[in-house]
């Protein structure tokens, strides 16, 4: 893993933790005023039981946002919708030209299209590539094909997958 990609994890994880203890603090201490019960006896301290709330609140939702239904669901949430049709039929056997020439596994990969007059396109996850209907209209097979190769590159060293972790370690804020 290259060190952006370490360096922006820990970023990430320092600069969440920090509201995410407050929080916790302040809920433990509301817990007590409530119910006038206190954890500490079975988790050790105070201070230790708010660090496993914040580390849960952290590394739970970090680690979901790599699952592949998580995954399905952020490529659903842009509006990019599976590519039929006629978009399929444009950028399948551009997507095999590329494979072939990289030797990837053409099945790998899934094409999507989104609603968007923008000439754009995302990788999402480990498989996912959003291709803007702006680009289908704008651009011709060879540019697309830049462009897909651009965003499997992407995907090939990893960059959504690190982004869509620290997305999920910032869901709870």
């Amino acid at each position: 893993m290259p060190i952006t990609s370490i360096f922006l994890i820990l970023l990430t994880f320092i600069v969440d933790f920090i509201p995410y203890y407050i929080f916790w603090l302040v809920m433990y201490g509301v817990a007590e005023m409530i119910w006038g019960v206190s954890t500490v006896a079975s988790y050790g301290s105070e201070a230790n039981l708010v660090f496993q709330f914040t580390m849960l609140s952290l590394l739970i939702p970090g680690t979901l946002s790599l699952v592949g239904f998580m995954q399905s669901y952020f490529v659903w949430s842009t509006g990019a919708r599976t590519a039929v049709g006629p978009d399929y039929d444009r950028l399948y056997p551009l997507l095999e030209e590329i494979c072939q020439r990289g030797n990837l596994d053409v099945s790998r990969f899934r094409l999507y299209v989104q609603e968007n007059p923008d000439v754009n396109a995302m990788a999402m996850g480990n498989k996912h590539i959003i291709i803007t209907r702006g680009s289908l209209i704008h651009l011709n097979d060879t540019e697309l094909i830049g462009m897909m190769a651009h965003e499997m590159g992407h995907l090939q060293h990893g960059h959504t997958m690190v982004l869509l972790f620290t997305l999920g370690m910032s869901w709870f804020a």
